[in-house]
């Protein structure tokens, strides 16, 4: 057991500060939380031209509506879906480090040979009476949907059922878009460990995200009769939509229960299993909840070999309400790996699969840094391993400060 002395940051004053900081995060969380948007930005896509369709002047017609009824457009639906759940799993990371603070014996203690995993979980727990707090940061900016990218979409409005050409259908408008879909998330957590092999903690986010969309319209009159926009022009028409909001997110509550530890020199892997709840505490209008209530449980399992640690995690999230959310089997594979006491580097596969069968599967490579004994910096980046489904980035990035004591 490694001892360090104490002088200056004892238990009990730790854990006060900790707490209150959780506290006033909490609140000012709360006091901050604010749309910045005039209408609600799930809609920001169809709202595009007044959301009704474009209309056309035909003089020898009268005005009619030609219906926005692209493959693409089409798809738009799922956009909420998309930016409320891409990032998928729990804000919080790891509760493992390889040092912890003993509130009982007031000195830190060494418990593993690495810092813990970069996303995913290790079968290990906080122990008796420690306590986790963090910070983290986290961006990603969205840049294809379905593999098409989102400053390049095409769409075409014309009349329901009309094949373009034929007999008074002679009108149709191509529709060339620019999406702008970001997302922020700065988040406040805390763990505690309620006995040797449970614990439990709560995660706070605040997110920020931005949803702008431009088009412009550009007109086909196949007989060339004179048909115009309802404005009397042919010229090609601008539209934009969207904004950005800011507020509390959906608030994560966790648990974890050990089932097995195994000592270092037996085959045998640690086992524990994991919970989480996600309250639609963030506003699913503008884009920063779900709209659902989730239940998630995941099977842990994982191993420390020397400098290596190994860790495997599934299970099912399950969606209950009328929010975007759909329910999907997760799964992480991955390991960490110790190149000094006191930095780790590790890499993540992390999958997803709804009950749509949209399969997303990402790369998460990082490492943590330990600096002032108990105090944990992270970095990690996430790539997409697929594009062709669903709304994805080019990269997402996060970092992260946590305290154990």
């Amino acid at each position: 057991m490694a001892m360090y002395p104490t002088r200056g940051f004892p238990g009990s004053w730790a854990r006060q500060i900790g707490i209150r900081t959780l506290v006033v995060g909490f609140t000012a969380v709360v006091v901050v939380s604010h749309p910045a948007a005039a209408a609600p930005l799930k809609n920001f896509v169809t709202d595009l031209f007044g959301g009704q369709g474009i209309t056309i002047l035909d003089p020898g017609e009268g005005l009619e509506v030609l219906s926005i009824n692209g493959a693409t457009l089409q798809s738009f639906n799922s956009i909420n879906s998309s930016v409320a759940t891409n990032l998928g799993g729990s804000t919080l990371t790891s509760s493992v480090a390889a040092t912890q603070f003993d509130i009982s014996q007031g000195l830190p203690i060494s418990t593993t040979a690495s810092l813990g995993p970069i996303i995913g979980e290790r079968a290990e727990t906080l122990g008796r009476g420690k306590f986790d707090f963090g910070i983290s940061f986290s961006r990603v900016e969205f840049t294809h949907l379905n593999n098409l990218q989102l400053n390049n979409l095409t769409a075409v409005a014309q009349t329901p059922g009309c094949t373009f050409g034929a007999v008074n259908c002679d009108d149709k408008v191509t529709i060339n878009m620019n999406i702008q879909i970001e997302r922020d998330v700065a988040s406040i957590s805390g763990a505690y460990g309620i006995t040797p092999n449970w614990d439990v903690g709560i995660v706070v986010p605040l997110v920020r995200v931005v949803a702008r969309a431009s088009a412009t319209a550009t007109l086909l009159d196949s007989l060339s009769d004179g048909d115009s926009f309802a404005n009397g022009s042919t010229a090609p028409q601008q539209s934009s939509s969207g904004g950005e909001a800011t507020g509390i997110g959906d608030v994560v509550l966790r648990t974890k229960y050990n089932l097995l530890r195994s000592a270092t020199e037996k085959p045998f892997p640690d086992l524990a299993v994991y919970g989480e709840v996600k309250a639609p505490t963030g506003d699913s209008s503008n884009l920063l909840g779900s709209g659902n209530t989730d239940v998630l449980g995941e099977l842990i399992v994982s191993k420390q070999l020397g400098a290596i640690a190994p860790h495997l995690n599934f299970g099912y999230q399950i969606a209950a309400g009328r929010g975007s959310d759909i329910g999907n089997f997760r799964y992480d594979v991955g390991v960490d790996a110790q190149i000094s006491s006191d930095v780790t580097v590790g890499a993540d596969v992390v999958g997803r699969r709804d009950d749509h069968a949209l399969n997303l599967t990402d790369l998460a490579i990082g490492g943590k840094w330990r600096v002032f004994e108990r105090n944990i910096l992270s970095v990690s980046f996430l790539v997409p391993v697929n594009r062709d489904q669903g709304l994805r980035p080019d990269y997402a990035w996060s970092a992260r400060w946590e305290l154990l004591f």
